[in-house]
């Protein structure tokens, strides 16, 4: 993601000129960019991101709600099922962060009953 489509432009002929690989296009990037730039790897099935779905499937250009007004996409591709284990971290970090917040959630109604002031949620009902 780029700050304009000139600090788009300036990336893109820089990854052209040069043959980074991983994790390395990151650092060279912010490197050369600083802020003007944000490189992130990026799992999303088509539907799950509206900018993914722009670059990578012809999707409709979704309006800019951040400092980012350009996208593009670098040694991108469209596979059928995870290739390795990061290809599942945002998935799998998901899960087992709804997990906890459940688990928290029956420790606090085990330990704390709930107590519903009927009073005030009849005075709110008209609202």
């Amino acid at each position: 993601m780029a700050v304009n489509d000139s600090v788009a432009d300036l990336a893109k002929q820089f990854l052209a000129e040069n043959n980074f690989v991983g994790d390395q296009v990151v650092l060279e990037l912010n490197n050369r960019f600083g802020s003007e730039i944000n490189v992130s790897r990026v799992i999303a099935a088509k539907g799950e991101n509206d900018i993914i779905d722009y670059i990578a499937f012809d999707g409709e250009k979704p309006e800019s709600k951040s400092k980012w007004k350009v996208w593009f996409g670098n040694q991108g591709k469209i596979i059928d099922t995870p290739e390795e284990a990061l290809d599942m971290r945002t998935d799998v970090t998901a899960d087992y962060s709804q997990y906890l917040e459940q688990e928290w959630v029956k420790a606090l109604r085990k330990k704390y009953k709930v107590k519903v002031n009927k009073k005030v949620l009849k005075s709110l009902e008209g609202k």
